[in-house]
Parts: structure tokens; sequence; C-alpha cells
């Protein structure tokens, strides 16, 4: 009896944790300020057309959508996770030297359309559809991914 009362419980507050979560629609300015920084330096020349807060019940991201159609998503203190060119060339400026050295160096005539980090690695997409993974702390290529 005790292990169906207790189960209960527990699907109860799962539902309650899906319920919590929230996507809603922001202001520009009510971004973490690294975040503001982040797309008034490298991406200036884009409006923002839209800006949303993922509230989940334990952690809180941000995503930015640029009328070039680019796409960014922070972490909840503003430090980048993703940038989606959306198959448009990103800025130099945010690619890591190391890993924009190797792509420059190995695939000559492509371009980084998008770059990822999580607490292991960074993942680049070349325009021509190749992932590579580079290790997070000395960013050396780790490998080619699918």
């Amino acid at each position: 009896m005790a292990r169906k009362i207790l189960l209960t419980l527990m699907l109860v507050a799962s539902i309650f944790m899906v319920a919590k979560a929230e996507d809603r629609p922001i202001q520009f300015e009510q971004l973490p300020q690294p975040a503001k920084d982040f797309v008034r330096k490298h991406f200036n020349e884009a409006d923002v057309v839209l800006v949303t807060m993922d509230k989940e019940v334990f952690s809180t991201t941000y995503d930015v959508k640029l009328q070039n159609g680019i796409s960014i998503d922070f972490d909840k203190s503003g430090r980048w996770k993703e940038v989606d060119g959306n198959h448009l060339a990103l800025p130099v400026a945010i690619i890591p030297e190391k890993i924009a050295t190797f792509v420059s160096s190995k695939h000559t005539s492509a371009t980084i359309v998008k770059i990822a980090r999580n607490k292991r690695f960074y993942e680049v997409e070349l325009n021509n559809d190749l992932d590579l993974i580079f290790d997070l702390k000395t960013m050396a290529f780790k490998r080619y991914d699918k």
C-alpha cells in the first residue's frame, strides 16, 4: 500500500514538474548581460526577431533568433551553448582559434555554419555537412561525427 502511495506521489510530482516548464517570449534587454554583449558584438548587423526564455524546473536557457536566420542558445548565465547559422558562415571571431585553424588547414573550402559546446566537447558543423568534435579544454580535434 505504501508503495502505491509513493508511486502516485512521484507521478503527481513529475506531472507538476513538466507542467511547470515554460517557454515564453521576452525582451532582448531581459537577457543576461553576457548574452546581450555577445549578440551586439558579433551579430550587430542583424535584427533580433525573437527572444525566448525556456524555464525548466532545474534550468533556464535563452534562445535568440536573428532576422538572417541565425539562432543562438544561451545558458542561464548568458554563456552561448550553440550558434546555428542555418547554412550561413559564422563569424570567425566566435570560433576558438585552434578550431578555426584546424578547419581552415584541413578543409580549405569549407566554412563553419554551426558550433555547439557542452561540458566535454565542441561540435562544429561545416557547410559541406561534416561534423567535427573537439576537446573542450584543449580544443584538440577528436573525431568526425555523423
